[in-house]
């Protein structure tokens, strides 16, 4: 079975692909590791439901950067930050990156 090209998708999909993209494009362009990781938890299979909310962000630990997702119930996703924006998702984290 092959991939659907982007000319096969139905227009609703089409366009919420194209506001995806412009959304990535806008969060790098600003900077926004924030919204990155958020990008990065809904890519990996996260539910749209699942929001961060208040408490999520970039935070310095030990010299390291990470990006803390966090909702009402809780750590959603730790990432490490890299040069260039580029995020890896942590299995397990520093604990004292859940008291930031």
């Amino acid at each position: 079975m092959t991939e659907p090209t982007g000319h096969d998708l139905p227009e609703e999909i089409e366009e919420a692909r194209r506001e995806f993209e412009q959304a990535v494009r806008e969060a790098e362009e600003i900077g926004d590791l924030t919204g990155l990781a958020f990008v990065a938890y809904l890519e990996e299979g996260g539910r749209m439901t699942d929001l961060p909310g208040q408490g999520s962000g970039p935070v310095v630990h030990d010299g390291h950067q990470y990006v803390v997702l966090r909702n009402g119930n809780g750590v959603m996703a730790v990432y490490q930050a890299h040069l260039r924006y580029s995020l890896e998702r942590l299995d397990r984290w520093p604990a004292e990156i859940e008291a930031y």
